[in-house]
């Protein structure tokens, strides 16, 4: 095996990248956790008493005489997308005092908090919950965050224990009809490309506090050079910006054409203070900002281009401030290669049979799941928190739901299936619940869930779910949550890894049990074991056909180095091997591996062959499903794009490359 050596920076590189693995698998699924013993104020409760003493010791008090956003924040629960809805909730308080009111309750006094108070970021009132009695009327246990949106009659409307962005708050202030005067200057307006002006954005001097605009900044030469940091993590902690700034004065010190100093921008979502200790510690005096607004629209076009957020954007502006050109940052860790710029569209290898090909390129959508039916895809689109109808053409025809809390909405959609008979369903992961809707997106039902992995819709109108905690593989409930049957013998770890592993029998009984589950056009299922490569298929009535374990030397490489997604249902971090089994309509079945490689049986189980991508083209695939002609499809991370898989092909790449200076 060749040695390199690993750098500070590309340590803290590759652990940020397994973090947002990790949280991203997770990141519909917070609730997975045993919370169902705290009942949660839901929509149409009506607020509790939310007294209590204020940071400054005096006392105050909640009372919904216009609407009013609750946040509730512990110490583990700040993110960096809190920063910056913190940060958003100040700006709406000062353009639309009259439009709502926010009030933040914590768990004591937390130092970022302080922070943003000392730096007079923020001026709402925030309530010290320090014997967490309003967490209690909250409905939150222990160290859990939440945020609630009453109307003026102090009913629930709408109420998660996952934290919003600002631009989900932007979209539940629009649904309720208070988005008019909504920060209507927001860079999610403004079309970022090529001969474009370059948005007017609202900055803060990181070392001044001082307040200004982009174009409010002198210009002293005919082009102007501007780095944006992005923090678009949503689950993460908040981001260091010394990761970023080391990345930054590496590029700085071999680029070339840079005689304009830079002018550095980081998201709002980075705190000030770091910012400032890091420039001085890397002795970097370049002007440096924090965006008084999320920039959303930034991450979105780096996202749309199938490139990582964590990169440094360089945007080139002439002297009226109209975008030159784009590109990233190339990490060290990055292996040298050719320098493409960011605003060139993506192309192809010539190769005429790539193994993966990127679809939804420029739709914008941010993708977690996708389903299809009759010839369309259904996305469930975690920006948009809808549903999105797509067909073959790649052309939007409709969204279905919108933010929020009321029967028919969703936030943070997950998991999608339709069924054969058109119904589709979905994870709607910061409710806590499945929804159906028929396929003109008529919301038809409902119902709250306990713990699963894995969700697919069987036939008359039957939801089959993973959950072992029930005694069996999958449990199979009827469209409003009743519960029908269960199916599958459990198995322990050591049956599935070896005997050598029996003393973890019982600390992996449920964690070794955690499945996929497919269900074919005939309504036979298919259950893939997450944790080592093991399927089974079942009769629509839940009765066993076969089992049998991917086996090679394929399967043996990648148990000694797995691929990098895991899950943590169970409180054991466990690396994930395999998702689904997927019946293509050949018969043959594909079991994506975590590795990027697919392995290919036959009807019955048995190997075929493995397929497994070239180097440089790989990603950690999190979710499948399949086209509407029948192709595998794989939805990646980092970056998150989605690949259709042509059954037929051999290994290729689909040409991308990082941008750099």
């Amino acid at each position: 095996m060749r040695k390199t050596h690993i750098s500070a920076a590309t340590l803290i590189g590759v652990v940020l990248l397994l973090l947002i693995n990790v949280v991203a698998f997770n990141w519909t699924s917070k609730f997975f956790r045993s919370r169902y013993g705290v009942a949660l104020v839901r929509y149409g409760d009506s607020m509790p008493n939310l007294a209590g003493p204020a940071y400054s010791g005096d006392q105050i008090s909640i009372n919904g005489t216009k609407p009013t956003l609750v946040i509730y924040l512990t110490g583990s629960g700040i993110k960096g997308q809190t920063i910056a809805l913190l940060k958003f909730c100040e700006n709406l308080r000062q353009q639309s005092p009259t439009l709502l009111q926010t009030s933040l309750i914590t768990s004591g006094l937390l130092p970022e908090i302080q922070q943003l108070l000392h730096d007079k970021l923020i001026g709402y009132p925030i309530v010290n919950d320090s014997d967490g009695q309003l967490a209690k009327r909250l409905g939150l246990a222990t160290e859990e965050s939440g945020i609630f949106f009453f109307d003026t009659s102090g009913v629930c409307k709408f109420a998660s224990r996952q934290q919003p962005t600002p631009g989900d708050l932007r979209q539940l202030l629009n649904s309720f009809g208070l988005g008019s005067s909504v920060d209507n200057e927001s860079t999610d307006r403004f079309p970022f490309s090529k001969g474009q002006p370059l948005p007017s954005l609202r900055l803060l001097d990181a070392r001044t506090l001082q307040r200004v605009t982009t174009h409010q900044l002198p210009s002293t030469n005919d082009e102007q050079l501007w780095i944006f940091f992005l923090a678009d993590c949503f689950a993460c902690g908040t981001p260091s910006p010394s990761y970023y700034l080391q990345e930054f004065k590496h590029w700085r010190e071999r680029a070339k054409n840079t005689a304009t100093e830079p002018v550095l921008v980081f998201d709002s979502a980075f705190l000030r203070n770091e910012v400032t200790a890091d420039l001085k510690r890397l002795d970097i005096n370049s002007p440096a900002y924090l965006a008084d607004e999320d920039l959303s629209s930034l991450s979105q076009f780096i996202q749309a281009k199938g490139r990582r957020t964590d990169q440094p954007l360089i945007v080139r502006t002439d002297s009226s401030r109209h975008i030159l050109s784009a590109s990233l940052i190339r990490l060290k860790r990055e292996s040298a290669s050719v320098a493409d710029k960011l605003a060139e569209e993506t192309t192809l290898s010539k190769n005429p049979a790539p193994t993966y090909t990127r679809i939804f390129q420029d739709l914008g959508l941010d993708v977690y799941d996708v389903a299809s039916h009759k010839g369309v895809y259904y996305v469930s689109d975690r920006s948009r928190n809808s549903i999105v109808v797509v067909n073959e053409r790649f052309e939007i025809q409709r969204e279905i739901g919108g933010i929020g809390s009321a029967p028919g909405r969703l936030f943070r959609p997950g998991y999608i299936d339709v069924s054969p008979d058109g119904l589709i369903y979905v994870q709607d992961g910061g409710n806590e619940r499945i929804q159906c809707f028929s396929i003109d997106g008529t919301y038809v039902a409902g119902f709250d869930t306990k713990p699963y992995m894995g969700m697919a819709a069987g036939l008359n109108g039957e939801v089959y779910l993973g959950q072992p905690e029930n005694g069996a593989l999958v449990s199979v409930y009827s469209g409003s949550g009743k519960h029908l049957r269960s199916f599958g013998k459990l198995k322990s770890y050591s049956e599935l890894m070896g005997k050598e592993f029996q003393d973890l029998d019982e600390q992996y009984a449920q964690a070794a049990n955690r499945v996929r589950i497919f269900v074919d056009k005939d309504g036979s299922m298919l259950v893939s074991f997450m944790l080592v490569p093991f399927i089974q298929k079942y009769t629509p009535d839940g009765k066993l056909v076969f089992e049998s374990r991917l086996e090679g030397p394929e399967i043996d490489a990648l148990r000694q180095a797995p691929g990098q997604l895991t899950i943590s249902i169970d409180g054991v971090a466990e690396t994930i091997l395999a998702l689904d089994a997927i019946a293509l309509p050949s018969g043959e079945i594909n079991v994506v591996l975590t590795d990027g490689s697919i392995y290919v049986a036959d009807q019955s189980g048995r190997r075929q062959r493995v397929i497994q991508p070239q180097p440089g083209n790989k990603f950690t695939p999190e979710m499948t499903g399949i086209t509407p002609a029948g192709e595998l499809l794989i939805v990646g991370m980092n970056p998150r794009n989605c690949y259709r898989v042509s059954a037929s092909s051999q290994p290729g790449r689909d040409g991308v490359t990082e941008g750099e200076e």
